[in-house]
């Protein structure tokens, strides 16, 4: 089989955008990990009315939110580069990186309240059932406020007791769990990342054996340009929810729009698998490694690449941010590379035309029959002239 992997860059560019992952989460736990309730938000806002209830963890980048009164949250707020305005019940830690909690004066944090390089701004009759954790990261007994000379401290409001009745409607769980329950968290998590990463290496080694050459030319795209790979992924993502609302509209063109979201899952899996077999081919190249097949590249490969995105589950909170990262940038390069090459139907950059063969030689004439380019013209012959007469 050919191969097409001789550039180490791509394993640099890689190895940077996966670290950067896990530099951008938040150094805060005490939650409950990951589970389908999760709801994560890149660049917007987000309102829980009135009324409503999340069955999971809240996790946005570069945006606010706000949960208002009657409201509930059964897991984790957490805000990355932006604001929180909490009026309801959050059962749960609430974290904001770069921005500013303001609690309302029907607020309920069963949990910890926690706010690193920013504020946190508390209605006298604000519940905070745990420690309040502000801008330096350390526990403190003081609420801090800013002031005209920074960040100033002002006694704790002492927490109000809770009105009896007023929240029947949404149950209010333990913030803290037992040894136990930690214990059987981390065991389910870790068997999930496993299974997780048995199946797709599975499925890797089918595609391997089934269609190489397709996946060859996905893994090209991705190695020729991985950036564009990733601008064309997350472009197709963004545009995608527009453009099934748009045809669905349409009436007509429902089945095109219930048809786009299988289109990505699949571009999805076909890169991932394409994106894991590039990354053990450069990581056994990268460790000497002799006889190597392509099947042991698809293993290794894939396998990491999947227990990068799964194993950080098992650690609370922390973990489910880093994998959502994780899915976030490495997916969007899988979905770029097989959308590139149209599912691996075609190479990207595109193969140059090879130039046409010379003719045959017995396409041309014979060499007797061609003129000599030395020869000259024969002159004509002038007979001698007659001898003189006596």
């Amino acid at each position: 089989m050919r191969t097409i992997f001789h550039h180490k860059p791509f394993i640099i560019a890689i190895a940077l955008l996966l670290a950067m992952t896990f530099m951008l989460t938040p150094a805060v736990s005490h939650a409950q990990g990951p589970n389908p309730g999760d709801k994560v938000i890149f660049g917007g806002s987000f309102t829980l009315a009135s009324g409503e209830s999340l069955q999971g963890d809240l996790v946005v980048f570069g945006g606010t939110v706000t949960v208002e009164q009657g409201a509930s949250v059964n897991g984790d707020v957490a805000i990355i580069g932006g604001s929180a305005s909490i009026d309801g019940v959050v059962n749960g830690d609430i974290v904001a990186m770069g921005g500013v909690i303001d609690l309302g004066q029907h607020a309920i944090i069963n949990g910890d309240a926690t706010a690193i390089g920013g504020v946190i701004h508390r209605d006298p009759n604000a519940q905070v059932h745990g420690n309040i954790v502000e801008a330096n990261g350390k526990r403190d007994d003081f609420i801090g406020q800013i002031g005209p000379g920074g960040i100033q401290l002002t006694p704790p409001v002492p927490p109000v007791p809770p009105i009896p009745g007023e929240y029947n409607n949404f149950p209010i769980h333990a913030a803290r769990r037992g040894p136990f329950s930690w214990a059987l968290n981390f065991f389910l998590e870790g068997m999930s990342a496993i299974a997780w990463t048995a199946v797709l290496a599975a499925l890797g080694v089918l595609l391997i054996l089934l269609a190489p050459r397709p996946a060859e030319r996905v893994a090209n795209a991705i190695r020729h340009n991985i950036l564009l790979a990733f601008g064309v992924g997350l472009g197709a993502s963004l545009i995608s929810v527009p453009f099934i609302i748009l045809l669905t509209i349409t009436i007509c063109l429902i089945p095109v729009a219930i048809a786009i979201p299988f289109i990505l899952l699949g571009a999805l899996l076909f890169g991932w698998l394409a994106l894991g077999w590039l990354l053990g081919k450069e990581l056994l190249k990268a460790a000497s490694a002799q006889n190597v097949t392509p099947i042991w590249e698809a293993i290794v490969g894939v396998a990491i690449l999947t227990l990068l995105w799964r194993l950080p589950t098992i650690m609370p909170f922390i973990g489910g941010v880093a994998s959502y990262l994780v899915m976030f940038v490495a997916g969007n390069i899988a979905i770029g590379g097989a959308l590139l090459t149209r599912f691996g139907f075609r190479d990207y950059p595109a193969t140059p035309a090879a130039p046409p063969p010379p003719p045959p030689e017995s396409a041309l004439p014979p060499e007797s029959s061609l003129p000599a380019e030395s020869e000259s013209p024969q002159q004509p012959i002038i007979p001698p002239p007659p001898p003189p007469s006596e």
